[in-house]
């Protein structure tokens, strides 16, 4: 499955972080480290799954942590309409 930054959300890349601000709202938020590791891979339209595989690679590991970590990072994001699934 892949996601995409939502229409209604204005995104910028500065130094290590990731800017996201729904300009519906006017919410912003601001993620670094991993996080902005996801949300790079993730607009650049990598399929979850891999970025899960690849993260769990990297840093060593388990592939069922990253996944629940990710999954939870993914969703606040979905349910905050700063992502979409990809399609919609």
């Amino acid at each position: 499955m892949t996601f995409k930054v939502a229409d209604r959300v204005a995104w910028n890349v500065e130094d290590d972080e990731i800017v996201l601000m729904n300009l519906s709202t006017e919410k912003v938020i601001v993620s670094t480290g991993i996080g902005a590791k996801i949300l790079e891979d993730i607009i650049s339209g990598k399929d979850i799954d891999r970025i899960i595989e690849t993260l769990s690679e990297q840093y060593k590991i388990d592939v069922a942590v990253v996944k629940y970590d990710v999954s939870n990072f993914v969703d606040e994001l979905l349910k905050r309409e700063y992502l979409v699934v990809s399609g919609e």
